[in-house]
């Protein structure tokens, strides 16, 4: 037997999904957005500092934050320029963030690359 939802009442899938983006927005933060280009920290991560860079939905890499070496991944060549001249601008505002989110703080937003 089905039974019909009423105005407001959420299925237990449309919960878990909800939960889903709880999670991501908890444990992956997004810090920052420009040109395209999203990107997050993770609050429950491994050394060294490091972020999580997308680009279009399908190209990402994880980059250090101290020298911009990508550790993971690919980004195409002008994105991956924009980003590394964006950690170069606000790197200590980065490592705070790390700083942040390994103590399961909100690290904040830091102002796209302009």
């Amino acid at each position: 037997m089905s039974h019909v939802l009423g105005e407001g009442e959420k299925s237990s899938l449309d919960s878990f999904v909800d939960g889903l983006s709880y999670f991501e927005a908890f444990v992956m933060p997004e810090l920052c957005r420009f040109y395209g280009i999203i990107i997050k920290i993770q609050s429950r991560e491994h050394l060294p500092p490091h972020i999580h860079v997308w680009y279009a939905g399908h190209d990402s890499a994880t980059i250090r934050i101290r020298d911009g070496t990508v550790l993971r991944g690919k980004l195409p060549k002008p994105q991956l320029s924009c980003v590394l001249a964006w950690i170069r601008l606000h790197q200590d505002e980065l490592m705070d963030a790390w700083d942040l989110a390994s103590r399961r703080m909100d690290p904040g937003k830091i102002d796209p690359l302009e």
